[in-house]
């Protein structure tokens, strides 16, 4: 009897088609209700929509938009007397002559008179070959700097001479610089090259670059007062 019941208990374990019993209400495993449907009706939808949001809101994501306009920035209403920088064109030695270039820089200065009638007045300022020597005050790591960035190939603005920017668009008193930079002219200056040689020398950078990548290089200091370590930064 024991070798019977022991042979049976075997069979049945192999069984790979068992089931558990269960209890069947209707004829289905589950117990399904009207109201348990339409919540779970419900329950979808919700997911459904929130999910809808999501997917919305990243697809926008992916459009980039933007707005242009002018404003006032009234936390730049410190006026600063003294702006050493350099400018520079990549690859471009601004030094050299005969030239192909004409930088004009002008300082914009713009003042509210009594009778609250914008007064503006347009001084231009001369830039010269950069003077290493005008930049030792700042210390023997700024020098190492400017070898390493080229000075020698840049304008700067001379060391005798003071920029003032003052205010913000729309104040009483606002000083800011306006710089152009236009292809050199014999008529106006005597130091440029032909035209045809500057068009030649023109068409052959822009085949090269696909176009001409302007530098501003000021100190740290300046725009950070807090940082008493003079380090370069390119603009």
């Amino acid at each position: 009897m024991k070798l019977k019941e022991l042979l049976t208990n075997t069979i049945l374990r192999m069984d790979l088609l068992s089931t558990t019993p269960c209890f069947r209400t209707r004829q289905s495993p589950q117990f399904e209700t009207i109201f348990g449907g339409i919540l779970s009706f419900i329950i979808m939808g919700l997911f459904t929509y929130f999910l809808y949001l999501q997917l919305d809101s990243m697809f926008n994501n992916l459009t980039i938009t933007y707005t242009s306009g002018l404003s006032d920035d009234i936390s730049s209403s410190t006026s600063i007397s003294q702006f050493p920088f350099a400018i520079s064109i990549q690859d471009v030695n601004l030094g050299e002559k005969p030239r192909k270039f004409i930088f004009l820089l002008y300082q914009n200065s713009i003042v509210v008179n009594d009778k609250g009638v914008p007064v503006v007045t347009t001084t231009q300022i001369n830039l010269s070959p950069c003077n290493i020597s005008d930049w030792s005050s700042y210390g023997s790591s700024f020098e190492s700097q400017a070898g390493a960035f080229g000075f020698e190939q840049m304008l700067c603005i001379p060391a005798s001479q003071n920029v003032s920017l003052t205010g913000y668009a729309g104040s009483s008193t606002y000083q800011y610089l306006n710089l152009q930079i236009v292809a050199c002219d014999q008529s106006k200056d005597s130091s440029c090259d032909t035209p045809t040689n500057i068009n030649t020398y023109i068409n052959n950078y822009v085949s090269q670059h696909d176009y001409f990548k302007v530098r501003f290089f000021v100190l740290d200091t300046i725009l950070t007062p807090t940082n008493t370590d003079p380090i370069t930064r390119a603009l």
